[in-house]
């Protein structure tokens, strides 16, 4: 029961015997890692003496925490204040107390100062942006 098919030399549950030809053709071997067909009998330091790159298994390697790109961040903050004063003055409108014309008319003044501070951080983020891309 020395069949290299069947290496914990189990039963076929299904009576199936291996077709001929088939060891030959594609023969099971124990894979012992770093031991492929075509690269020998060597580990990392081999693959990277013959290739000249470092083998990262499939991804590149990150060296560290990269700094976050600052004007794209301050972009986005500008959106999330015009977004949180918006939901704000919607509030407003909706739960007010008095006349639906109170609450609009008194609220453009908090929608106002949302834009305002949204263009600020826009125009901050275009800053950083061209002060990137000059640098």
């Amino acid at each position: 029961m020395s069949d290299p098919q069947d290496p914990y030399r189990q039963q076929d549950p299904y009576g199936q015997q291996a077709q001929p030809g088939y060891q030959q053709q594609y023969p099971q071997q124990g894979y012992e890692y770093g031991q492929q067909q075509g690269y020998g009998q060597q580990g990392y330091g081999d693959y990277n003496q013959d290739y000249g790159q470092q083998y990262s298994g499939g991804y590149a390697a990150e060296s560290g925490r990269q700094m976050p790109d600052l004007d794209r961040l301050v972009t986005m903050a500008a959106y999330v204040v015009l977004g949180l004063f918006g939901v704000n003055v919607l509030y407003v409108w909706g739960n007010g107390g008095g006349k639906f014309m109170d609450r609009f008319f008194g609220s453009l003044t908090t929608l106002g100062t949302g834009i305002f501070f949204a263009l600020v951080l826009l125009a901050i983020g275009t800053w950083l942006r061209n002060q990137k891309a000059a640098g």
